[in-house]
């Protein structure tokens, strides 16, 4: 199956969460970042609408970030812009799941009626959930109060993965189309200018940006509201980074890509300098601090305004539900972590490991039990390996199966 994945830090895990796992029975496309309000995702749905509905699946994630942060910064108005992202999604000729990932102590939260709104909106245009604050998930689970360990989320793609292999996901929809709609995103490529357009690439991404030298203009409509805008900041470079839109002289904190909401009223076109300067001192965007000390560069990535002006022409696709259960979820997620911090093995040499490995392999068809007691030391000594992650379920199923036959 082939999937794409837009979400944020539950999503992305330095590498190592359920993506990962997911890329074992299937093809992955990640379009993830970190640290994002949904006017990210409205982007990536709009660059790379051909990739996304040549899919089978388009995987979402975002609703943490809203509650967590942007729905309190933002006010009101965030809650009718994300009414205007699902009328997006229901164009989109896919099908669509929305993964809502665990918050620890959602039930506790001022912003809990949000997480009830967007699973309605969620069924109002029949794009398929699964919740997974509907699994019991213990403390130990959680990296912190938002995020899975690594290990727990590695095991929900192995289970993920294993389930929609196996799951009915209905026809793909279609019939959807969306020939305008009030979100319009100007990437940089597009601005007439002359500053250099460069790309950065790593892991994760490729990425044109604009090192912005000199001033520039970016012309919309007076009736256009600027939401946010995308910006890069490199872990080698020295210096701090610093932008002024208008009159609104700004820090970009962070390292790497950010897609970042704005707090205060900018309308119509949009005249912007980079900052530099030996010992100033900036306030952050979305009030996140302050920066100080030199700033030396300022690389940006793209612009995202609301044109009230610009209203949807819009058809919802064809689409049906369909439901992802994972009863044994916890189960998986449990047997991954390793729990007993009294045993530990020495440092083994990776070429020691790799034997360990191929020794419980030779074992599969001659004695399974053997094979699991050594690819569990295998896991031990390197528990972010993926074919160690995926033999030890595989083992364990097949064990589990024998224990029912010799129940029978």
């Amino acid at each position: 199956m082939k999937i794409v994945v837009i979400g944020t830090s539950n999503s992305v895990m330095g590498g190592n969460g359920f993506v990962k796992a997911l890329k074992l029975d299937h093809e992955v496309i990640q379009l993830s970042s970190g640290r994002v309000p949904f006017f990210y995702h409205i982007k990536m749905l709009d660059n790379n609408k051909e990739l996304i509905e040549s899919s089978d699946l388009l995987l979402i994630d975002h609703y943490i970030n809203d509650l967590n942060f942007y729905l309190d910064a933002l006010g009101q108005s965030y809650n009718q812009f994300c009414e205007d992202f699902y009328t997006l999604l229901s164009s989109i000729n896919t099908r669509i799941l929305n993964v809502f990932f665990p918050v620890f102590d959602l039930k506790k939260r001022s912003t809990f009626d949000y997480y009830e709104r967007v699973k309605n909106l969620s069924n109002l245009h029949s794009l398929s959930i699964l919740d997974l604050n509907e699994t019991p998930f213990s403390e130990h689970h959680f990296k912190d109060n938002i995020h899975l360990t690594h290990d727990a989320s590695y095991a929900f793609g192995i289970v993920l993965g294993k389930e929609l292999l196996l799951s009915s996901i209905g026809e793909k929809p279609k019939g959807g189309d969306c020939e305008s709609m009030p979100f319009k995103i100007v990437n940089i490529e597009s601005i007439k200018n002359d500053n250099q357009v460069k790309v950065f690439s790593n892991s994760l991404m490729s990425i044109k940006y604009l090192d912005v030298k000199n001033k520039f203009i970016v012309n919309v409509s007076n009736s256009a509201k600027l939401l946010s805008f995308g910006y890069l900041r490199i872990k080698n470079n020295e210096g701090n980074s610093g932008v002024m839109i208008n009159d609104h002289k700004l820090g970009l904190r962070g390292i790497g890509y950010f897609h970042e909401s704005i707090d205060f009223n900018v309308f119509g076109s949009l005249e912007i300098s980079p900052v530099f300067g030996e010992k100033l001192t900036l306030n952050n965007l979305m009030e996140r601090g302050i920066t100080e000390g030199d700033f030396s560069y300022c690389y940006l990535t793209e612009f995202f305004f609301y044109d009230k002006n610009s209203p949807f022409q819009i058809r919802s696709a064809d689409r049906s539900l369909f439901t992802i259960n994972l009863p044994k979820l916890l189960d998986v997620v449990d047997r991954m972590s390793v729990k007993n911090d009294l045993f530990k093995l020495p440092k083994l040499q990776n070429k020691t490991i790799n034997i360990l490995r191929q020794l419980a392999i030779s074992q599969e068809s001659e004695n399974i039990e053997v094979a699991f007691d050594l690819m569990t030391l295998a896991n031990l000594a390197r528990p972010t390996g993926s074919v160690i992650k995926a033999k030890l379920i595989q083992y364990q199923n097949k064990l589990d199966e024998s224990n029912k036959e010799k129940n029978n």
